[in-house]
This record gives C-alpha cells, structure tokens and sequence, in this order.
C-alpha cells in the first residue's frame, strides 16, 4: 500500500468499514452460497492442506479423553494411595477414598462434578488430600469444634 493510499484510509476508514459491513449484509447469502460450492469443489485439497498446516505446527489433535476415562484413572490411582492420617490402603477400594479439601474447593458439588478436563481435576486434587471415613469425620469433627470455640472466645 502506498504512503499516499494509506493516508486515504487513516482519514477516511470509518466510511470504508461501514461500506464493507453493509455490503457484507446486502450479499451474505450470495457469499456464503459461493462459499459452499467452493469447499464441496475444493474439498480435499482444503482438508489435505489443514492436516498438513496443523501436522507442521505440532497441533495434531489429540483425542480427548471422556469423563469415563478420567474417572477410571482416578480411581486407578486412587487404589495406589493410602489415607494421610491413619495409613488405611485403598488398594482395591477406591470407593472407601474420600476427599478433604484443606484449601477453599472451587467446584460445590465435590470433586468427581469437576472432572470435565484433566488439568481441571489436577488443579482440584491439588486442593486436598484423600482419607479414609472415619479419618474424614474426625477432621471435620475437630474442625467444627474448633469453630464452635472461636465463636465463644469471640462473644466472651
């Protein structure tokens, strides 16, 4: 673009676009009809061109994994672990695993409503630590004791 264009178009590129935006709207139809018939003419060099384009910038698609599938690693490695506390092995129950959360959660129905991503239950499972029932009870038990005791240091 010349210095000369250039100028016409930094003086005047607010009628220009309105001009572009109407046209777009009088001849949409038309345009993506013309589109169409492109792509259904063109389509696999369109298709053979993006597998390329995406393979040389490293972004062949991975597939993603279902809720089902993280779920079932979770409790894979949840069978692998033993609760903090008492040292209670899940190995064969991952169902007697429950999760305490020391650091605010952020999902409010627990941890499995949050497995919508790996990295998402990465960052939840960063936020606690697994126990055994009894062990979970006891902690929220002292918990809410300890609550209740400074709510009364409080009022006194």
């Amino acid at each position: 673009m010349s210095n000369r264009n250039t100028e016409y178009y930094l003086r005047n590129r607010v009628e220009i676009l309105k001009g572009c935006k109407e046209h777009y709207r009088l001849n949409r139809d038309m345009m993506c009809e013309r589109d169409k018939v492109y792509y259904h003419k063109n389509r696999e060099e369109i298709c053979r061109k993006r597998r390329e384009r995406n393979h040389l910038n490293g972004v062949a698609k991975q597939p993603t994994p279902s809720a089902k599938e993280i779920l079932s690693a979770l409790r894979e490695g949840i069978e692998l672990l033993s609760c903090v506390d008492c040292g209670l092995s899940f190995s064969g129950r991952y169902w007697i695993a429950d999760f305490h959360y020391e650091i605010q959660k952020s999902c409010k129905k627990g941890i499995y409503s949050c497995i919508t991503s790996v990295g998402r239950l990465f960052s939840e499972l960063n936020r606690g630590i697994f126990l055994c029932p009894n062990c979970h009870r006891i902690r929220h038990r002292k918990n809410m004791l300890q609550g209740s005791q400074a709510v009364k240091t409080q009022v006194s």
